[in-house]
């Protein structure tokens, strides 16, 4: 670990100029910086080799890549945490992930391994709970299931595999719509009110292991009080039912749009998964 973190300072201190940057799709195709999903910058000192960073509109990535490649099509990359912690470790043929695939969890170890056929899947493919247990394998066909076995932390094989995969649940009991519940919650903020103010408030957050709300982004907004209300509402979420994949508990990310109408004087919230 200590030489990966003296690698990673090496890489950071040897890029070319900003002026050296190339924008790439996600078929590993030159774009422009609009549509780019990888920037790649050349490493001065390592010939062939680029830091590469995904890329979303006003976001890049802490994370990067080490890509040692001749066309960008073909190579091996190796993924690092921002601490420099070895998160992926793959190869590239004709810009598919092809061969051996491993991935890990920083400060956790090994979480998944898998060998990819151009881009899909093929033959086993396992995952890991942090104690390095076993928690799914499945038997892989051109990127499909062909079959799965689960197990529990104990290592013992779990016998229901309906309930090895499933969607974060808001107020189980009741089964009440969470878009629902922030509807009945919102109050309308009374200068928006009072200047025939609507639209729509767009809010990303995170549900946690542990089914709490966490890391509210409001993404658009046309007042900053309607940000605050659907803010307000959201943080003080009851706790969810977690979501499962793989047989273990995982973080998952909501995109929701919260309407303010002055028709009826209400709010309203829909809800999709992103």
């Amino acid at each position: 670990m200590r030489f990966v973190f003296c690698l990673a300072v090496f890489v950071a201190a040897s890029l070319h100029t900003l002026e050296a940057q190339e924008y790439f799709d996600k078929n590993w195709k030159r774009c422009p910086e609009s549509k780019a999903l990888y920037v790649a910058e050349g490493i001065d000192s390592i010939p062939g080799s680029y830091v590469v960073r995904t890329k979303k509109p006003g976001w890049l990535s802490e994370d990067y890549s080490i890509y040692t490649t001749d066309d960008f099509k073909n190579g091996k990359m190796v993924r690092f945490s921002s601490k420099g912690d070895t998160l992926v470790v793959c190869d590239y043929v004709d810009g598919m992930i092809h061969g051996a695939f491993t991935q890990n969890l920083a400060g956790h170890g090994l979480y998944k391994k898998a060998q990819y056929h151009r881009g899909k899947e093929e033959g086993t493919t396992e995952y890991y709970f942090p104690n390095g247990q076993i928690s799914a394998r499945y038997q892989m066909k051109k990127g499909k299931t062909i079959s799965s076995q689960f197990w529990n932390e104990d290592g013992s094989i779990m016998e229901d595999k309906s309930s090895a995969t499933c969607h974060a649940v808001f107020d189980a009991e009741s089964k009440e719509k969470f878009s629902d519940w922030v509807s009945r919650q919102l109050v309308y903020p009374k200068e928006c009110k009072d200047i025939n103010l609507e639209g729509t408030v767009v809010v990303r957050f995170k549900i946690d292991k542990d089914g709490r709300l966490i890391d509210l982004e409001v993404l658009e907004s046309p007042h900053h009080l309607m940000s605050m209300e659907v803010s307000r509402i959201i943080m003080n979420s009851p706790v969810w039912k977690p979501a499962k994949s793989h047989n273990q508990l995982t973080r998952i990310v909501y995109t929701m749009p919260v309407v303010f109408r002055l028709t009826n004087r209400t709010a309203h919230a829909n809800r999709y998964l992103k």
